[in-house]
């Protein structure tokens, strides 16, 4: 039994896969906050699935989580998500459920606002500061007022 123990610590950390979590507005998610270094998003998630020479971190096998890092800096200036298990912490409203687009409306009045993608869908936009810098988090919906994907970055 104890081999077997010593075995399992001795063995090295799988790459991280994050499926659920917490989103917070504005800030970031599952424990991930813009501006966070690559060592501490890694000492938080464990290395990305899937990576690249551009920043780009994958850390979901099912859905959606990409942790976006700045070149020059290797902080994390975007991140995006989508995925049943994933829920916003207020209002208190999980990606996919209806009526979600209604909740944010609810919570955040006319700070949410609507934008024009640059292939002419809609989506809703709140934006807001951390640490004196300007970021936004946008929200793609979809029928039922459900909310399918998530960005958190700075403008």
């Amino acid at each position: 039994m104890r081999v077997l123990l010593a075995a399992l610590v001795l063995v090295p950390a799988a790459a991280g896969s994050v499926e659920r979590g917490t989103v917070v507005v504005n800030r970031g998610a599952v424990g991930v906050t813009l501006g966070m270094t690559r060592a501490a998003v890694v000492a938080k998630l464990g290395p990305p699935l899937y990576q690249n020479a551009n920043g780009y971190m994958q850390y979901s096998r099912n859905n959606l989580f990409d942790v976006y890092l700045n070149t020059v800096t290797k902080k994390v200036r975007l991140i995006g998500i989508s995925g049943r298990r994933f829920c916003i912490a207020s209002p208190g409203v999980c990606m996919f459920t209806n009526g979600g687009v209604a909740k944010l409306k609810a919570r955040y009045g006319s700070a949410l606002k609507v934008v024009t993608e640059q292939d002419g869908t809609k989506s809703y936009e709140l934006r807001g500061s951390l640490g004196g810098r300007p970021v936004f988090t946008n929200f793609t919906p979809a029928p039922g007022g459900k909310i399918i994907q998530i960005f958190i970055g700075y403008r």
